[in-house]
């Protein structure tokens, strides 16, 4: 990687991290551009040569929340051999990660707030559905699961986990326990037995 591709990543990096304090401090519309070159210490030109607006600046700490909670998630379930299995750990692990106060609030109430439903629904897709859809397609080629619309299951099952990691944010109640018997609920209806 050439020296000048090195230094842009690190300059988004840092704007990247000064928004996100910034924004879980004074909220999104609190954090003005303004403030994160301030505290960046970087010119408006140095900013905009990265991310055109505070809303590109948004999707850009959504996707890559968004995207560590997955990884983390799947680095738990790597050793699982089974994919329903993988399916349902990687599901548990996920919403394990999801539980840290300042994740909640970047994933299910900044994020959606700034980005609009369909802006968050537009990442959320594009970086679970490597996770997800994988694992659902491999168990299809398996014969684990019967012949379904991978999409439409993964959208369904991405629902009722990140509905219960809402339930758990904004009420605080353990929801574990629901969300395992419901996903092995919803697992053993499409399983082909």
């Amino acid at each position: 990687m050439r020296n000048q591709q090195k230094r842009s990543i690190r300059t988004q990096e840092k704007i990247i991290e000064a928004f996100r304090a910034l924004v879980l401090e004074h909220g999104y519309d609190g954090t003005t551009t303004q403030m994160v070159l301030d505290h960046c210490g970087l010119s408006k030109g140095a900013m905009y040569h990265q991310f055109r607006s505070k809303s590109d600046l948004m999707a850009a700490l959504y996707e890559r929340e968004a995207t560590a909670t997955l990884d983390a998630a799947w680095a738990v379930c790597a050793k699982d051999e089974d994919p329903l299995a993988k399916l349902f750990s990687f599901y548990l692990a996920w919403v394990e990660q999801v539980r840290s106060p300042p994740v909640a609030r970047l994933l299910f109430e900044i994020g959606p707030f700034a980005l609009g439903y369909e802006g968050a629904k537009t990442i959320e897709d594009r970086t679970s559905a490597t996770y997800i859809e994988g694992l659902l397609e491999t168990a299809m080629e398996q014969s684990a699961i019967r012949a379904v619309d991978l999409k439409l299951l993964a959208g369904m099952l991405n629902a009722l986990v990140g509905e219960a990691a809402l339930y758990h944010h904004r009420t605080g109640r353990d929801t574990d326990e629901d969300l395992s018997v419901m996903l092995k609920g919803a697992l053993k209806a499409v399983r082909k037995d």
